[in-house]
């Protein structure tokens, strides 16, 4: 599955990780799981790195979809870790689809500011997924 998720309970928070070609359907599948999941809250925090994502081949339709299914509440602190600017773009879009509070929801290309915005450290994430989060990359070029 291309997007997968951990939830970390002690620091609140959702870890979501999407790989290679992303489908609106795979999000959407991705979120109902989510919901489904009795370790998860709608309060948690989340932190979705799409940056590995190679392909973001999800529709404005798919988007408009998606917030129909956001698993949490509209306070929820929630970063979106992008790399390309069509992602950029469509989850901006689905940010405001699900009429996020402006101040609970960031989309951005820099791990530092995704990590400030949710007021955290990587070391909440165990392992080899915190090493990966330690610095930030330069910005993928086009």
């Amino acid at each position: 599955m291309p997007a997968t998720y951990h939830i970390y309970p002690e620091a609140r928070l959702v870890y979501t990780c999407a790989v290679g070609r992303l489908a609106g359907r795979e999000m959407i599948a991705h979120a109902t799981a989510l919901a489904a999941d009795p370790a998860f809250s709608p309060d948690f925090a989340q932190l979705a790195d799409f940056q590995k994502t190679t392909v973001f081949a999800a529709t404005a339709a798919d988007m408009r979809l998606l917030a129909d299914h956001n698993p949490f509440d509209r306070a929820a602190r929630r970063v979106a870790l992008v790399r390309t600017p069509i992602a950029f773009g469509m989850l901006r879009m689905y940010q405001l689809l699900c009429d996020i509070e402006e101040s609970a929801s960031l989309v951005t290309r820099s791990r530092r500011q995704a990590w400030a915005f949710l007021g955290r450290t990587p070391d909440v994430l165990r392992g080899a997924v915190a090493s990966a989060w330690t610095s930030d990359d330069a910005p993928a070029r086009r």
